[in-house]
């Protein structure tokens, strides 16, 4: 029998019996506005060499911030991050200051570390934080940046925890990202927080001992990972791996009491040549 004869015939839904291994991911929420909102914590983006000077602070307001970005030589340079406590007259118990130096040149590499980074900074009880990205004058620069900064964060926030008796309370908080462009924020965001979810899959299989790791287990996870995409999935089970000839792949399970899996997963988005 060939292997597109085989994977043609097969069923996916009655395969396997397993419980599928989930995780939750992430208890935190994300989402783009142009309203401010009054928060205990704030995070402001700051280009190299700008004021930190928002609208809605005072003369003496601007003046304490900017005396304590002084004293700590913040000066927005890129993944400078700088924390002030309780500025006079800005309503915030919190305020970090976090350097993108030219927002332009800003990879999307290094602003997912920078959301990495602020993300470790925040405190897991915190309730709402705002992102303020008022001081990056180009408002597609300040989306794209949001985007990959809360992508940074949402990778920053994983835990893989389910074998922990008593495990640490995950962040629970909600970001509110203000921005000029919010539409264009959010459609860039919900791409990478795709992506994200599928590495979360990836790490949660790569972290699972051997006793909950094996090939029929992945299987399991990866169905229930891919449930509600428009995704065709095709599994050969081990009597249909021996079956096929696939003797190498056969062979590598008989030193174990779990068979070989093969597990295809096809997307189909248009009536065009495949990629791949």
């Amino acid at each position: 029998m060939s292997l597109k004869q085989v994977m043609s015939a097969l069923a996916v839904s009655s395969v396997l019996s397993l419980p599928a291994l989930a995780s939750d991911y992430l208890d935190t929420s994300t989402s783009f506005s142009d309203e401010n909102k009054n928060t205990k914590t704030r995070v402001i983006f700051v280009p190299e060499g700008a004021e930190v000077e928002l609208p809605e602070w005072s003369g003496s307001d601007v003046n304490a911030v900017s005396r304590a970005a002084e004293i700590e030589e913040f000066k927005g340079e890129a993944s400078q991050l700088t924390t002030v406590i309780a500025p006079e007259g800005t309503k915030a118990n919190h305020l970090l200051l976090a350097g993108v130096g030219n927002p332009a040149e800003l990879s999307r590499f290094e602003a997912e570390k920078l959301g990495a980074s602020i993300a470790a900074a925040l405190k897991p009880e915190l309730e709402n934080v705002v992102f303020d990205t008022r001081l990056i004058s180009n408002p597609g620069i300040a989306a794209e940046l949001s985007s990959h900064i809360a992508h940074g964060i949402d990778l920053r926030n994983y835990r893989f925890d389910r074998y922990q008796s008593e495990p640490k309370e995950r962040p629970q908080t909600a970001y509110h990202w203000l921005v000029k462009s919010p539409d264009m924020a959010e459609k860039k965001y919900l791409a990478s927080r795709a992506i994200a979810e599928g590495v979360f899959v990836a790490r949660d299989i790569t972290a699972l001992p051997g006793s909950d790791g094996y090939p029929e287990a992945i299987v399991k996870l990866a169905q229930e990972a891919m449930k509600d995409l428009n995704i065709e999935l095709t599994i050969v089970t081990p009597e249909q791996v021996k079956e096929m000839g696939m003797g190498l792949l056969h062979s590598v399970s008989q030193g174990s009491q779990h068979g070989s899996y093969l597990l295809a997963a096809h997307y189909k988005g248009s009536n065009a040549d495949p990629i791949a």
